[in-house]
């Protein structure tokens, strides 16, 4: 082989390397997803596998493929997972796996405060990451979220009062978390309260939703989609919560 062919031959896998590359920072949309649930009638609901919380255990996940499985089938619009170890028991290899086998986005919820996270997000298969503005500076906040869109991924970013509700304000998707992270009370009323505050963004409404009722009021007061977790993992049929919480059924 002459140097002109092994130029020819290192073009073609340069080539293909970079299609690999951004077949890389492809992922699932959580907005058509959306979008998708309110065309059809339903409550857009992203169902949370969440073994633990800070309190107590919730559910022993043998196989979570099987139940990202049941969700979907239940009407799910994406799937959060919680990937924390110590507190809430869950893993990456957790999300790896779901992520692998599951057409629905895939949220990254854990205690993102350092790039390294969000690396280690886009190469385990999320689509979605969680970014909480009371944990993070607003320098951390930005940085975080660009890289996060420089990967391909979708920040999902927390709030819990007016001011973090204006450090968030360029951020897409704003999710009111009705659980105070300091004393672990919740009020769902937080999301009404809060929620006039916002601009024209996407709005998720999270924590303390455990009835069709209680997801339907959310909606009602303007939040796009809400996340269930712990009501889902405690149900005895994860698919019949979530279809409930979904239709009403």
């Amino acid at each position: 082989m002459n140097e002109e062919e092994s130029e020819l031959v290192i073009d073609k896998i340069l080539e293909r390397t970079r299609y690999r590359v951004e077949r890389l920072k492809e992922h699932k949309n959580i907005f058509n997803q959306i979008k998708k649930a309110k065309a059809e009638g339903r409550v857009p609901v992203i169902s949370e596998i969440k073994p633990a919380s800070p309190l107590k255990d919730l559910r022993s996940i043998r196989n979570p493929v099987e139940v990202a499985e049941a969700m979907e089938r239940g009407g799910a619009s994406g799937i959060s997972i919680l990937t924390e170890p110590y507190f809430f028991k869950g893993s990456l290899s957790t999300l790896k796996s779901v992520a692998a086998q599951s057409k629905l986005p895939i949220l990254r919820k854990d205690f993102i405060i350092d790039p390294l996270q969000i690396m280690e997000s886009a190469v385990s298969g999320a689509d979605m990451v969680l970014l909480i503005v009371g944990i993070l500076s607003e320098d951390k906040l930005r940085a975080l979220y660009g890289l996060a869109v420089e990967l391909g991924l979708t920040p999902i970013v927390e709030v819990q009062s007016r001011e973090e509700i204006e450090l968030a304000d360029f951020c897409e998707i704003i999710m009111i978390n009705n659980r105070n992270l300091w004393d672990l009370t919740v009020d769902i009323s937080r999301t009404e309260n809060l929620i006039g505050y916002i601009g024209k963004k996407t709005i998720i409404s999270a924590s303390g939703i455990k009835t069709r009722s209680d997801a339907v009021r959310m909606i009602d007061c303007g939040a796009d989609a809400v996340l269930v977790g712990s009501s889902i993992m405690e149900s005895r049929d994860v698919e019949l919560k979530i279809r409930e919480l979904v239709w009403g059924d």
